[in-house]
């Protein structure tokens, strides 16, 4: 990947040769979502059908589906993805260029995270040709449409938004989780798996039924025509048809306004549909959206399609009942639903990209004794089966959380409740004290506070304090690797001063290996990272510093001032990311070497060793041996050794790390106490303002009400 910042060109620039892995081996969900994204933009998806004039065409030819693309030519495009954000002042470039056989690994993540489905197919599970047609789902166009916010895509006019945005298709409000920085594992808490939960069950029950008509869908994707317009207009598109400036005179401004207004009110829906039999007949009849997705069989909760095409405002999909064997005796469950649904829809609702955490996700439900297995006894439950045969139900306490009315079948249970909402009617008093730091720690209350912040258009300042915290500690990790290198550097010497390289020639050479992996491993580990945290500095700036931010946070001038001096001066570097090999070459050949210092161990390839040569007292003592016998030996390995006392190793002059990243690691540490200063300003800002609002909230009251 590649990110840039400058004021004409692209002169601060960063190329990750690789994408980073989680410790378990799997790529990071803030990657996925990126390629992603970048790979929508790329394939440049229209809503047109291939024109066929001929009748008897239009009967062979397959219908040629809206915004679809072939997993052929999605391999190719993602060989050299690439998009260039050109704002006013600077350019941020982002590429990957991706192998045929990691593009259709990447293709397969996509689609088993239902970010993509084959509408041809509704029930395919897995791509196996290059043919297969594809398709985003809400999900997948939700990545996109927080994708292109983030990075201020529709303020940009070089780019065209993807016009996929501005259709139906933009009908889901993801639920997003925070990720631990190291594992990309969520970070979660009792509170937070219940704020979840009812989310993900919805503000009521929703029965599923073959004579359900599609359900309403929020139409983002004429939202986003509104803000697309408002930005034109802000960024020089604002003449009107009689050339007049609107910003040139009080009288046009306020006429400007009034059209604007009426802009946004008149905003048409797209596939708009009248809902009759849900509308009462003295009053006219409500718009609503509907979802193209939706179709009769698929949305069944137990049929085998691959995605089961929820909406934002819906919950799980609940059967009104099931019978079911157990023990040999015919149960009849009603108001449940089934292992496999629950998985569907957390993998539908949400960000999480695999399976598996799916599946722990549903789990954490079941300790927390929310949600039953009734196709099993008590005892033979050892988890969450994730299958349509095994049959759930809400628990007691699980009714309590969402704050349904019971089934009157579970109305008898709930006598200790003096409200519909099965929680006892007491008065509590809103801890108005709350530090926002506990906030800001707090799983739950901080996915709160960020959709509080977002719905006050201030999310950028959580935005890039998240960022900057980011970038803190991977500049942490970097302080700890280079650390680690110095320590192994010194435990190498020490080694080296009890071995004698007369008779231990072959274990000298085997240290010398060792260390040469050793220190391999650790440069790697180093470079990438230095790359990351640089590519994190020109992100944070360009998002969210520079004058032309897309989401520019409020901070004084001079600071602003500084950090965009220091951007530009320091731009480029002698040493840009290299790859393994390279990174080996360098090692081989200056692994020992320091500048104007002998206190590390020397391969040299043209003085041979010889008895005389070695430092060691110990060798001395074999001066003595015959010649015959020396020339009889094995060949001794081409190393000097010029020893000196640990102490001295401390602080080298001139090390191979500092010529390998000297420049990057000064800059970054630079770097660091600029974004420390704003990431405490933009900290006290929240606290002094956000927070008390956010406390006041009704969404801060509903939720401590809740739990």
């Amino acid at each position: 990947m590649k990110s840039g910042s400058t004021k004409q060109k692209a002169s601060s620039q960063v190329s990750l040769k690789t994408l980073t892995r989680t410790p378990a081996g799997k790529v990071y969900h803030h990657d996925l979502k990126s390629i992603y994204a970048v790979l929508l933009c790329c394939l440049d998806l229209k809503d047109t059908a291939k024109n066929v004039s001929s009748a008897l065409l239009k009967l062979t030819l397959k219908k040629t589906q809206a915004y679809s693309f072939s997993v052929k030519r999605a391999i190719h495009v993602m060989s050299n993805l690439e998009i260039d954000l050109q704002y006013n002042l600077t350019l941020t470039k982002l590429s990957y260029e991706i192998s045929t056989k990691f593009a259709f690994e990447l293709l397969q993540i996509f689609y088993t995270a239902k970010l993509l489905h084959c509408p041809d197919d509704r029930t395919c599970k897995r791509l196996t040709n290059e043919k297969q047609i594809l398709q985003p789902t809400p999900k997948g166009v939700a990545i996109l449409h927080q994708f292109c916010l983030k990075m201020g895509v529709p303020n940009i006019s070089s780019i065209k938004l993807p016009q996929i945005l501005k259709s139906n298709f933009n009908s889901m409000q993801l639920i997003e989780f925070e990720r631990h920085s190291r594992t990309d594992s969520i970070i979660h808490s009792e509170n937070s798996d219940k704020l979840l939960f009812i989310q993900l069950m919805g503000p009521s029950m929703n029965i599923w039924s073959p004579k359900n008509g599609p359900d309403p869908i929020a139409d983002l994707g004429s939202l986003l025509k509104v803000e697309s317009r408002a930005s034109d207009h802000i960024y020089g598109s604002c003449e009107r048809d009689d050339g007049v400036n609107p910003l040139e005179s009080d009288v046009a401004f306020f006429e400007y306004l009034k059209q604007r207004q009426q802009e946004q009110v008149e905003v048409p829906k797209h596939n708009d549909t009248i809902l009759d039999e849900e509308v009462p007949k003295e009053q006219p009849p409500v718009k609503s959206v509907s979802s193209p997705f939706y179709h009769r069989f698929f949305t069944n909760p137990d049929s085998d399609s691959h995605v089961q095409y929820y909406v934002s405002n819906k919950g799980l999909r609940f059967s009104r009942k099931k019978t079911i064997t157990l023990n040999s005796n015919e149960k009849t469950i009603n108001n449940c639903f089934a292992g496999k649904a629950l998985i569907q829809c957390i993998l539908d609702c949400t960000d999480v990209m695999y399976y598996q955490e799916a599946l722990k996700v549903a789990n954490v439900f079941m300790k927390l004794k929310l949600i039953n297995c009734e196709s099993l006894d008590e005892s033979s439950i050892f988890g969450f089966l994730p299958s349509k045969d095994y049959i759930y139900s809400l628990t007691e306490l699980g009714y309590q959380i969402v704050k349904w009315n019971p089934p009157e079948i579970r109305s008898g249970t709930h006598s200790t409740s003096s409200s519909d909402s099965g929680i006892q009617s007491v008065e509590i008093v809103l801890p108005s004290t709350i530090s926002l730091n506990k906030v800001l720690k707090d799983p739950a209350l901080k996915y709160l506070f960020r959709k509080f912040m977002s719905d006050n258009i201030c999310i950028e300042n959580l935005r890039v304090y998240d960022d900057i915290v980011d970038f803190q500690k991977k500049i942490t990790v970097l302080r700890k690797m280079l650390s680690l290198k110095d320590r192994e550097k010194v435990k190498f010497v020490k080694q080296l001063e009890t071995v004698d390289l007369f008779k231990d020639a072959d274990l000298a050479q085997f240290q010398v290996s060792a260390l040469q992996h050793k220190k391999l491993t650790i440069y790697t580990a180093i470079n990438k990272l230095s790359e990351y945290c640089l590519s994190k500095v020109y992100t944070i700036f360009a998002m969210y510093i520079s004058e032309d931010a897309p989401s520019e946070i409020n901070i004084d001038s001079k600071l602003r001032f500084e950090v965009k001096n220091m951007i530009q001066e320091n731009g480029e570097f002698s040493s840009p990311c290299m790859n393994i090999s390279e990174l080996k070459s360098k090692i081989n050949s200056e692994i020992f070497q320091t500048s104007g210092d002998d206190s590390e161990a020397e391969l040299s390839e043209k003085v041979p060793l010889s008895v005389e040569d070695a430092s060691l007292e110990k060798s001395s003592s074999n001066s003595s041996v015959p010649e015959g016998e020396i020339n009889s030996m094995k060949p001794i390995p081409d190393l000097t050794l010029n020893l000196k006392h640990p102490k001295a190793l401390e602080i080298p002059p001139a090390s191979p790390t500092e010529i390998l990243f000297g420049p990057k690691l000064k800059f970054l540490e630079d770097v660091y106490v600029l974004y420390e200063e704003i990431r405490i300003k933009v900290y006290r800002m929240m606290e002094t303002d956000s927070r008390a609002k956010f406390l006041a909230s009704e969404q801060f009251k509903e939720y401590y009400y809740s739990l």
